[in-house]
């Protein structure tokens, strides 16, 4: 199947230029799409579905699991980037600031749930 070899030549590729040095540019960019195109001149073109692939090629899960403690500490760095953003606001920017951090607080709790997700305290109660 000729895409399995683009996959398998992709992840050779990604591995060769090394998990660490990938992780370290995600945390400085921040941006998955922004990262492979910086990744273009030492990698070649890679796709996002490419890169997710390789972060799944690990059978042991353990890349995976690295990502996540990657993304905690990227969201735990924009929950910091929202509260210096608010507090550097004057009158005239109040409006551009609440939205600079209110987007970096809801990327926070996507990319870190159990810090900074909001707690489910719903609950459900069917009467019959």
């Amino acid at each position: 199947m000729a895409g399995r070899k683009i996959t398998r030549e992709t992840v050779q590729k990604l591995d060769h230029f090394g998990e660490d040095k990938v992780f370290e540019l995600y945390s400085q960019i921040r941006s998955v799409r922004k990262l492979l195109k910086s990744l273009t001149p030492a990698v070649g073109k890679v796709s996002t579905y490419l890169y997710y692939q390789w972060l799944h090629a690990d059978k042991t899960k353990g890349r995976w699991n690295r990502w996540q403690a990657v993304r905690a500490t990227v969201a735990g760095d924009m929950v910091e980037e929202g509260l210096v953003i608010v507090d550097d606001a004057d009158d005239g920017s109040v409006p551009a600031a609440r939205l600079r951090s209110e987007y970096r607080r809801w990327m926070a709790e996507r990319y870190d749930r159990t810090s900074f997700g909001k707690t489910d305290n719903n609950m459900i109660v069917g009467i019959t």
